[in-house]
């Protein structure tokens, strides 16, 4: 749509209507990026913050709002981070051990009982 406006823009007879018409679709192109950048931006820490791991956590009206190549590096971090959860809780064993055995003299540090 915005290469067809641009075309119809650069039929205008008029230079200075033209050279006019074509800044100001610019401008709006360059609205219109920075609004999609700062929107998968929002998205993608709500993404990190939450731990979100499927696209549905994300609201209906965010995600139609993205462009499809955004949508698409979203989708793929929610798979590694649903991927890596998944690893994590492969990894982890059914029953944690008391924390108590595992605690060291000293906070922040564990060791084997």
């Amino acid at each position: 749509m915005a290469q067809r406006r641009l075309g119809q823009a650069e039929a205008i007879a008029d230079p200075a209507v033209r050279a006019a018409t074509i800044r100001t679709l610019h401008s709006a192109a360059v609205a219109d990026e920075a609004r999609a950048q700062t929107l998968a931006e929002q998205v993608q820490e709500r993404v990190l913050q939450d731990g979100l791991t499927d696209p549905a956590q994300i609201p209906i009206r965010e995600w139609v709002a993205l462009d499809a190549e955004r949508r698409q590096a979203i989708e793929d971090q929610l798979h590694a981070i649903k991927r890596g959860l998944q690893l994590a809780n492969k990894m982890l064993p059914a029953k944690l051990p008391d924390a108590a055995r595992w605690r060291a003299g000293c906070p922040g540090r564990w060791s084997a009982p």
